[in-house]
């Protein structure tokens, strides 16, 4: 019973990281999106959002281990 609510408690933590990585990946989208900078900073706004949001994809699809 303990190993099921381990893994039930890991996976938990595992979404909500995944929930807070994508929405820092969001927020540095609108961000750099709608802020007047110079091409550099935009584009690498939009590479970090990127990113961050491939890491929220990979923390809300990982399976727990059985």
């Amino acid at each position: 019973m303990e190993k099921i609510r381990a893994i039930v408690d890991r996976q938990e933590s595992r979404k909500e990281t995944g929930m807070f990585l994508l929405f820092l990946g969001e927020s540095l989208f609108i961000f750099s999106y709608f802020m007047k900078m110079s091409d550099f900073l935009h584009g690498m706004g939009l590479g970090m959002s990127m990113i961050l949001n491939l890491l929220a994809v990979i923390f809300l699809s990982a399976k727990g281990e059985e």
